[in-house]
């Protein structure tokens, strides 16, 4: 905040006012209530923080619960891949692969490690919903390092559209392993 004689205190509360405002609007009432008397939209956007950003473990179970039970049935690779991203996405945003906050850029691997792991753990989710007629062969090598779902995902793509290729879908069609 700046000080009484600052020429720029004016604008100053002018931009907080509008930015408190705007948080003030965006929230319930009951809880509009317990911030209006905020002195600014820092203050206003510390508390919001404070009583809404924990972790809630419950969620993330649920998440990954429906990571884990989601299926292909009758969506196409592309919407079933999708909605699989999406839920990921939410995973991803409550909890994230923690960065590296040293001084100096850590020069180990467990950050790539992590990621990697994690991109591993998505190509076997992927692959276990997906319908079997993508299957034809048993699962696609999964121990061959792959470099990210969307990969995965475009392969079976691929492969769909080829399995299929007999009941009238064209391998070369660039949507045919996505009409399953």
């Amino acid at each position: 905040m700046p000080h009484d004689d600052d020429l720029n205190r004016a604008a100053w509360e002018r931009c907080n006012h509008l930015v408190q405002s705007w948080l003030i609007n965006s929230v319930s009432d009951s809880i509009a209530q317990t911030i209006v008397f905020c002195d600014t939209a820092l203050e206003v956007w510390l508390d919001l923080k404070e009583r809404f950003f924990k972790i809630d473990r419950i969620r993330i179970a649920n998440m990954r619960s429906s990571i884990n039970n989601l299926k292909q049935g009758a969506k196409s690779v592309l919407d079933y891949f999708t909605e699989m991203k999406s839920l990921w996405e939410k995973l991803s945003s409550h909890r994230p692969i923690p960065n590296c906050s040293c001084i100096h850029p850590c020069r180990c691997v467990a950050s790539r490690v992590a990621k990697t792991l994690m991109n591993e753990d998505q190509i076997v989710q992927f692959l276990t919903g997906l319908n079997d007629q993508f299957l034809v062969h048993g699962y696609p090598n999964v121990n061959k390092p792959s470099p990210h779902a969307n990969t995965a995902c475009q392969e079976d793509s691929e492969n769909g559209a080829m399995s299929s290729s007999g009941s009238g879908a064209s391998a070369s069609s660039p949507s045919a392993g996505f009409s399953q």
